[in-house]
């Protein structure tokens, strides 16, 4: 795995960069190779951003024809952010979250971010966490046998209160007491959710280079299952940068 160099395009500033440190260090302490760029916001700030300046006479937007890199290297403020982007990467994984209760929510926004970025060879494979990436911890124990059915109310994320809910119930509030196999656990736990929800086999479909197609088919479930319930399926997808890292992490 030496031959891959990362950039992590994340959305907060101070948790996944936190998470992404304690799962390199945990799982590939000898052969990390990865810098993260912090957007500081979420996709729908994103997307407004591309429209604000990037969008055609009619004010649409081809995402197809937008460089991202180069479009964060014209927003960044840092001489250091610029140099991060301006390195080259044999992959570029993107982090954010699905925030249904954000007052910018818009599915199409998502699935049309969701296609774009499919691939981390090219122009970047987008993770998108359930609601958000507190639900990393949205463990009572592991092994968790409710995880699978675990969803939370869009009135509980309306209020402010999803990840004090975390805090509560996770049976470990500090990542850095995490073990190893904590972390894999976690990974298996939602991978095996995933495969429940959709009847699919998310890892052999890692192996054959389409995982891609399964969060395209995860976005597509959560958005039809929060029109019909009001509710979101708790999971965690940024852990999964993992295993494209390395497919064979789990066996």
């Amino acid at each position: 795995m030496t031959d891959k160099n990362i950039l992590l395009i994340v959305e907060g500033a101070k948790q996944e960069p936190r998470l992404i440190e304690f799962i390199f260090n945990k799982l590939f302490p000898a052969t990390a190779h990865y810098q993260i760029y912090s957007f500081k916001t979420n996709l729908y700030s994103l997307y407004n951003h591309l429209k604000k300046h990037y969008a055609d006479k009619t004010g649409e937007i081809d995402l197809d024809s937008i460089d991202l890199i180069g479009v964060l290297k014209e927003y960044s403020k840092t001489p250091s952010e610029k140099e991060v982007l301006s390195k080259k990467y044999t992959d570029i994984l993107l982090i954010f979250d699905f925030d249904p209760h954000d007052s910018e929510y818009n599915k199409s926004t998502l699935t049309n971010f969701q296609s774009k970025f499919g691939e981390s060879t090219e122009d970047g494979q987008l993770f998108i966490n359930y609601p958000m990436v507190e639900s990393f911890k949205h463990f009572k124990s592991l092994p968790d046998h409710e995880y699978s059915n675990r969803d939370i109310d869009l009135a509980t994320l309306s209020s402010g209160k999803y990840k004090s809910l975390v805090d509560n119930e996770t049976f470990q509030t500090d990542l850095r007491k995490y073990s190893s196999e904590d972390y894999l656990q976690i990974i298996r736990h939602n991978i095996t959710k995933i495969d429940y929800l959709l009847n699919t086999d998310l890892t052999s479909k890692t192996h054959a280079g389409e995982s891609s197609l399964i969060y395209s088919k995860l976005l597509d479930y959560e958005i039809n299952y929060l029109e019909q319930t009001d509710k979101v399926h708790i999971l965690n997808t940024s852990i999964l940068f993992a295993l494209e890292y390395n497919p064979n992490l789990l066996h």
